[in-house]
């Protein structure tokens, strides 16, 4: 019933806005053919930052313009959820990966550009906890769990992950504020 084809990611992605009111990103660039005819395929998206207790976030090598960072993220696939959406995307850090505490947090609108065309790319940005950071093998990552510096948000390469992480800075200050980092509270 929840299987995201047919139109329904569309109506999913307005009802996350509706509800949350999520904050809007939006960017436009050229791009190749092959690209822009995979966006028209798969024209909807998750951005997944994820967090560890300690406030350090998940960040994976990008190699787009230079050495960078950038958040996990992915398609959805059309008989696939949401939820199973960030599921699949959260073991892009670790096969074994589990998240907790979800929450949505952006809508990026994306429009890229082949000669005269155009097409819009939708995606979700979601903030998570792990749940099993002890489980982790750091050399076994693509990247890692990195303290969000103004120094390493200088190498985050898209807009929407650099929104992204504010937001989640600002959260996760709040969270501690009242928990006093306990997150059982």
């Amino acid at each position: 019933m929840f299987k995201e084809n047919c139109g329904k990611t569309q109506r999913i992605f307005e009802k996350y806005d509706a509800i949350y009111q999520l904050e809007p990103v939006e960017t436009e660039c050229k791009v190749s053919k092959t690209l822009f005819e995979y966006c028209k395929r798969k024209n909807h998206f998750i951005l997944l930052l994820i967090y560890s207790n300690d406030g350090k976030v998940a960040l994976l090598r990008s190699l787009t313009n230079s050495l960078g960072w950038e958040l996990p993220g992915g398609s959805i696939r059309q008989d696939e959820t949401v939820y199973e959406a960030i599921n699949r995307i959260a073991k892009q850090v670790y096969p074994n990966v589990k998240v907790c505490d979800v929450e949505p947090v952006l809508k990026i609108t994306n429009t890229y550009v082949y000669k005269d065309a155009q097409t819009i790319h939708h995606g979700l940005g979601f903030i998570a906890r792990i749940r099993n950071f002890q489980d982790v093998d750091m050399a076994k990552m693509v990247g890692d769990f990195v303290d969000v510096t103004k120094e390493e948000r200088a190498y985050i390469e898209r807009n929407a992950s650099k929104k992204m992480v504010d937001i989640f800075l600002e959260r996760f200050n709040q969270i501690c504020n009242q928990t006093n980092y306990c997150f059982q509270d």
